[in-house]
This record gives C-alpha cells, structure tokens and sequence, in this order.
C-alpha cells in the first residue's frame, strides 16, 4: 500500500487509539503520502472523491453508503478500526483487501465476504 495516500482524520475529531496510529503511521514511515481531513464530513468526502484511503472507526463510516468499504482491522469494546476504501475501485488497498477476502484469511475478526 505504499503507493496509497492515506486520509487521516484531525486529532480532535478522531478516537485516541486512530490519533496514536495516524501519529506512529507518519512518524515511522518517512514517505508517508497522507491529507489530514478538518472534520468527519471532510474526511468520507475526500475518500468519496478517490483522494486516498482512510483509517478510522467503523461508527465515521455510514453502513447504507454503497460507495464506501470498511476492511476491518481490529475490534474492541468500544470501537473497530480498519481501512476504508472505494468499492470497486482498482488501487493496491482494493487488491489487499480483495486478496484476504479470496483466501480466507483470518483478520483479528471476521471479515465480510
């Protein structure tokens, strides 16, 4: 996914643990292409747009949206995180998600096929 821009969403908006992988995300990967979006409204526009992929909870992303994907990553309590993207689009995040689904592959919970 290195050729993917990544949407972040701004600290104020987002739950704690999406700021401290948006901040581990850009400080650790130095060629981090990446927006950080001002609001939520913001931040579903420009994946709606193809500007990038995002990462966020599952609660930022309308489940009746037909246009949007969320690839779950992780699952606690309180919030689920995971890679949002286009559906139907082509880009390297479409082929990895689509590439898990096809074989199977356990996620940290099931993933939707």
């Amino acid at each position: 996914m290195s050729k993917e821009r990544l949407i972040f969403l701004d600290n104020s908006w987002c739950l704690p643990k999406q700021n401290s992988l948006q901040n581990a995300l850009s400080r650790d990967l130095a060629s981090l292409d990446y927006a950080v979006a001002n609001n939520m409204a913001d931040y579903t526009q420009m994946i709606s747009a193809g500007l990038g992929i995002g990462i966020c909870a599952d609660f930022v992303v309308d489940p009746s949206d037909d246009q949007l994907e969320l690839f779950p990553l992780e699952k606690e309590v309180t919030d689920e995180i995971g890679i949002v993207t286009l559906k139907d689009r082509k880009s390297p995040a479409a082929d990895f998600i689509a590439w898990v689904k096809e074989r199977g592959l356990p996620a940290t919970h099931p993933v939707t096929k």
